[in-house]
């Protein structure tokens, strides 16, 4: 039910992105919005859908796209995060100021997965910015795992790009 109510409000959103993304986050936490027009600072949505609007997020066109990872222009807030998991994991340094479930268990089944694979397990998903950089708002451990490989420069990264309109 809450599922449905929160899809009906991502006509743009692919599936794909819904089910990688929102689905299992929409299921734990429930959909408190009513209308597309409600602000998300204040809500359990806030830093998910990093304090934008969710109009903002339901008018986002989406595209998927190949791009290979010395072209990859991330935001900073992107690329600190996945550092940050690298951190904790592989140094022991905490931190987060909230706990990620499974956190190692994440990044190391993405290690593993690209290790045998040559990929990623799943793309990316980002946010187009103003400065033509994107911002990651779902594939932190995926990103976490891609920055331990060596010679990763040419490496094709599925990533999913929600566009202003």
């Amino acid at each position: 039910m809450e599922i449905d109510k929160a899809r009906k409000h991502f006509r743009n959103m692919p599936d794909e992105v819904f089910n990688l993304w929102l689905h299992d986050i929409i299921k734990e936490r429930g959909w408190p919005f009513l209308k597309e027009n409600e602000e998300t600072l204040g809500t359990n949505y806030e830093n998910l859908f990093n304090r934008l609007s969710l109009s903002y997020w339901t008018n986002l066109h989406w595209r998927i796209e190949i791009i290979p990872y010395d072209e990859l222009v991330l935001d900073d807030i992107s690329l600190q995060k996945a550092q940050a998991i690298i951190d904790e994991v592989i140094l022991g340094e905490s931190v987060f100021t909230t706990k990620i479930e499974n956190m190692a268990e994440r990044y190391e089944s993405c290690v593993s997965f690209v290790e045998e694979n040559n990929c990623f397990p799943k793309p990316i998903i980002c946010q187009f910015n103003l400065d033509k950089s994107l911002t990651v708002v779902d594939g932190h451990h995926r990103l976490a795992a891609l920055k331990t490989f060596r010679n990763i420069d040419k490496f094709p990264f599925w990533t999913w790009i929600g566009y202003p309109s």
